[in-house]
């Protein structure tokens, strides 16, 4: 009798250790659970501050920070890189471009694309659409200094925008050099699993001041998306 209950205490103290380890397990590596179609909003992203970078990265659907250290995986869907960090591009693996993601050789089938429209106006993912997947991604907008394309953000160069353009700064002695948002943009992202979000950046400052002026922290994104459900192109919030 002595030896089974000894067995029997045993055999109990494993099956805790082990129900435990399996909790760990699973908390680390299971995504949240339905996030799907809900409006999700994420303030201060400075990505993995527990190494050097001057690119940051985010899983949209883990709703985390991919590691630097852990590129070639499905671990990160967007990168914030380039020019102050306002190129936002896909975790894309098979690109063969000479300007690949940093995800190239992984299993990312990610992208990135930029529409003409408020993010409360874009309901679903356009027909059609053609992602960009290599690392310029979208960026900076031509009513801007260096935008060459449509891009979700401008930057004012000399601090001035704002009387010429409607957005940017208003002080050429404090704001020169700010990066600014636009309103009537957002962008689609092609997750590096093959799903969609819709994705709508506010600020890249520390707190996200109406005012930023030259000496403002960045980049600290503070941005909102809503995931499409596996399979889905529909970003009708339920």
């Amino acid at each position: 009798m002595r030896q089974y209950y000894k067995w029997f205490t045993g055999a109990m103290a494993s099956a805790v250790i082990l129900a435990a380890c399996s909790k760990d397990d699973k908390d680390e590596s299971t995504p949240p659970a339905r996030n799907y179609n809900k409006l999700i909003t994420v303030s201060n992203f400075n990505g993995d501050t527990t190494t050097s970078k001057t690119v940051i990265y985010y899983s949209l659907e883990q709703e985390k920070a991919g590691s630097p250290r852990n590129l070639k995986s499905a671990d990160w869907d967007v990168a914030f890189g380039g020019n102050a960090n306002s190129s936002i591009s896909g975790n894309y693996g098979a690109d063969v471009d000479e300007n690949t993601t940093a995800g190239k050789g992984g299993p990312g089938k990610g992208g990135v694309l930029i529409i003409g429209k408020p993010f409360d106006q874009v309901t679903r993912v356009p027909d059609g659409a053609v992602f960009i997947t290599t690392s310029g991604g979208v960026g900076l907008d031509t009513a801007g200094m260096f935008g060459t394309t449509t891009g979700w953000c401008v930057y004012d160069f000399a601090g001035v925008l704002r009387a010429t353009k409607g957005i940017g700064g208003n002080n050429a002695t404090t704001q020169k050099h700010t990066v600014w948002a636009r309103p009537d943009r957002t962008i689609i992202v092609r997750t590096a699993s093959g799903n969609y979000a819709k994705l709508k950046i506010t600020s890249m400052y520390k707190e996200a001041p109406a005012e930023p002026v030259t000496g403002t922290e960045r980049p600290y994104f503070h941005f909102q998306y809503v995931l499409a459900a596996p399979g889905s192109k529909d970003f009708t919030i339920k």
